[in-house]
């Protein structure tokens, strides 16, 4: 993993190749050469925050730029739009399979009642 460091005594900032299991190593700062321990590890608290990052992209539906899942749901709700297409694959399978067995039942309905219409002009 990459781990960036800046130096106590010379402000220099660097980054360390390592493995997790040498994160307690003391490094050494390639400027001035004094050691460096944990203590000067810089970590990033936008890595801990609990917030999914996500970059800012043009939504052509909200005509603007977004800059997250949550932000475009804000903009539609405020524009009154109804998000569409959440449904999951068994529902979208169990609402076409109700579609087809209607289907069929009216075809079968119209085939018999053509075959009456039929059986009638003959006179049977």
């Amino acid at each position: 993993m990459i781990y960036p460091y800046e130096c106590n005594k010379c402000g220099n900032t660097f980054d360390v190749y390592k493995r997790i299991s040498e994160i307690d190593n003391i490094e050494t700062c390639p400027s001035c050469e004094s050691e460096c321990d944990s203590s000067c590890r810089r970590i990033a608290a936008g890595f801990f925050n609990g917030e999914k990052q996500e970059d800012a992209y043009y939504n052509p539906a909200l005509g603007q730029v977004v800059k997250s899942t949550k932000h475009a749901r804000q903009i539609a709700k405020q524009k009154g739009f109804i998000e569409i297409g959440t449904e999951t694959p068994d529902t979208i399978h169990k609402y076409c399979d109700n579609i087809k067995i209607q289907r069929e039942k009216n075809v079968w309905r119209d085939l018999d009642n053509a075959n009456r219409i039929e059986i009638n002009s003959r006179g049977y």
